[in-house]
């Protein structure tokens, strides 16, 4: 409770600059982010409030996001991710999704963070596996709790899905009342016979930094 109620906020994007089409119609003939369509990953930062944010399947939904993957026989999903930061800490991901007009599948959405090169960390705490059935047709609301221990400024928070969906309201908090995770070292540089350079990414809740030396006798 304690690191829950003295978390930052680090992300909170409604999508309202998402204006084409709408929840019942999202428009996917302009295309956010579809690289089978022929762009990128990157979403135009004119269209969220923090820059940084990627995508594939994205489409404007009227002040959301629609989400539609292409199918499962593909095996490429739709996701979002947020802007690249230091998400150490404990960390509360909220948002809302309800499932695409029309589709009538239960609906998976699996949450990771991943530095977008193959590198995939989990976190420790609640499931990050949210679902929609088939009889539920309205905005259904979740949060995501776990701990990020890694301080990679690379990170990214997924939410992905091989199914059709809508998601609005994406909003992260990270606390580091519990612990404050290790830097991700950089290469040593500058060494000589009586002295080299350490380098290391900064932590976004330390202050201050120890440094272990050992001698190889």
């Amino acid at each position: 409770a304690k690191a829950q109620s003295q978390q930052t906020e680090v992300v909170n994007e409604d999508f309202a600059k998402f204006t084409r089409g709408s929840e019942s119609n999202p428009d996917t003939v302009n295309w956010v982010a579809n690289t089978w369509k022929g762009t990128t990953n990157d979403i135009d930062a004119n269209l969220t409030q923090q820059s940084g944010w990627i995508g594939d399947f994205v489409a404007q939904a009227g002040g959301t996001v629609g989400l539609r993957a292409p199918g499962a026989a593909y095996q490429t999903p739709a996701f979002i991710a947020t802007p690249p930061q230091d998400y150490s800490g404990s960390v509360t991901v909220t948002f809302r999704a309800k499932r695409w007009k029309g589709y009538k599948a239960n609906v998976i959405i699996n949450g990771y963070v991943s530095d977008g090169n193959n590198k995939v960390y989990q976190g420790e705490g609640s499931s990050p596996t949210f679902r929609i059935f088939g009889g539920d047709d309205g905005w259904q609301y979740y949060t995501w709790t776990f701990d990020c221990k890694e301080s990679n400024p690379a990170y990214r928070i997924f939410l992905m899905t091989y199914n059709w969906v809508i998601i609005d309201d994406i909003n992260v908090r990270v606390s580091a009342d519990n612990f404050v995770a290790e830097p991700t070292m950089k290469p040593i540089t500058n060494v000589t016979d009586s002295g080299f350079t350490i380098n290391w990414e900064s932590v976004r809740a330390a202050n201050t930094y120890l440094i272990g030396l050992k001698k190889k006798v």
